[in-house]
């Protein structure tokens, strides 16, 4: 569409066939007349958008070397997608001419790492489902802020996880192609909504070194714990969710998945820090340096003398059982061992509202 073209109102016709494709029967003509009237100040603010200029500009690295644009996908194969993680398959990086290259450097700290990205998150030239069937044929334009970072960092994008319908579930059954089954118990499920996501990771068939999940809720803590990786899910504001299929934008976040805490450290080293667009961040300070924090140098620092709290109200839910809680005490107890001065219970009493509010 040119800036002067307008979208053309539906007309009768139009309408009836549209509903139809919903399943909605119109009742008369009259009805048909008042659904009409309804929509002309909906399609009279597309017009206006229609004619913006588009001022939103990528800014990609290396945009202009080749291998950039050589985003060639392929549908992986029953036998090669035994647990249905996989949306797409992909191999796109930067830097083809590292590929026998087994170590990083301080420029390309994810050189030749293996990451799937939630089929959520923006890959330009390559589909994107969201879970659902309802999107089929659509082909992302532009890159995620993320994929750019990931990319420029010199790691290798080597698919799509499959995810929930709409990320809105905590299984693994909701995917438009299916359920994604938990990699080391065949049959069940591996938790969601970032379910191909952890299942790649926790399947060493699969290949992959890092994955990128998201959403909300325990999108990310969930599935990763059921398959035996670390997921980061207290991301919000500090990486951008820009180009990301969003579920609500109070909760949303962007978090790295990976097979060991360094791996973790990694990742969000790379992903972090504002990028200009996301409006859940801004710019920091001058004189806070949260932009230049070394997560790999933080984790040294240990937990010697933190004070650990068990949220009591979060072993009280309906749905708790008991020797899941009994474990989750005993190991968080066991934290004493390594230096923690306290871990102890405490009472939030909001805590049992949060389903409801969520």
């Amino acid at each position: 569409m040119n800036e002067s073209s307008e979208i053309r109102k539906p007309n009768s016709e139009d309408l009836k066939s549209l509903a139809a494709q919903i399943g909605i029967t119109f009742q008369s003509d009259e009805e048909i007349t008042v659904w009409s009237k309804l929509l002309v100040n909906n399609l009279a603010a597309f017009d206006v958008l229609a004619k913006l200029p588009d001022t939103y500009q990528t800014k990609l690295p290396c945009s202009t070397d080749p291998n950039y644009n050589n985003r060639k996908y392929t549908i992986p194969s029953v036998e090669e997608n035994k647990n249905n993680a996989w949306f797409v398959r992909t191999h796109i990086t930067l830097y083809p001419e590292l590929a026998n290259v087994d170590s990083d450097t301080p420029e390309l700290p994810l050189l030749n790492k293996r990451i799937a990205l939630k089929d959520n998150i923006c890959l330009k030239d390559v589909p994107m489902l969201n879970g659902t069937g309802f999107m089929e044929g659509y082909i992302c334009d532009e890159d995620a802020t993320i994929v750019t970072r990931l990319l420029k960092a010199g790691a290798i994008i080597v698919g799509k996880a499959n995810c929930e319908y709409m990320c809105f579930s905590g299984g693994s059954h909701t995917n438009k192609s299916g359920y994604v089954q938990n990699p080391h118990a065949p049959g069940y499920m591996s938790g969601g909504s970032s379910s191909g996501s952890a299942v790649l990771l926790g399947d060493p068939a699969a290949q992959v070194d890092m994955a990128i999940a998201c959403d909300q809720g325990g999108s990310i803590r969930i599935p990763a714990s059921w398959c035996g990786c670390y997921g980061m899910k207290p991301t919000h504001g500090l990486v951008p969710y820009t180009g990301i299929m969003s579920l609500e934008s109070t909760v949303d976040h962007v978090g790295p998945c990976t097979k060991n805490v360094i791996d973790n450290c990694k990742l969000l080293q790379v992903i972090q820090g504002y990028d200009g667009f996301d409006p859940r961040s801004r710019p920091y300070p001058k004189d806070y340096t949260l932009e230049k924090t070394n997560y790999l140098e933080a984790i040294k620092l240990g937990i010697k003398g933190l004070k650990i709290g068990l949220v009591r109200e979060g072993f009280e839910l309906p749905n708790a059982e008991t020797d899941v809680n009994e474990l989750v005490r005993t190991t968080a107890k066991r934290l004493i061992e390594y230096g923690a001065a306290v871990v102890e219970e405490i009472s939030i009493p909001e805590h049992k509202l949060g389903p409801v509010l969520l």
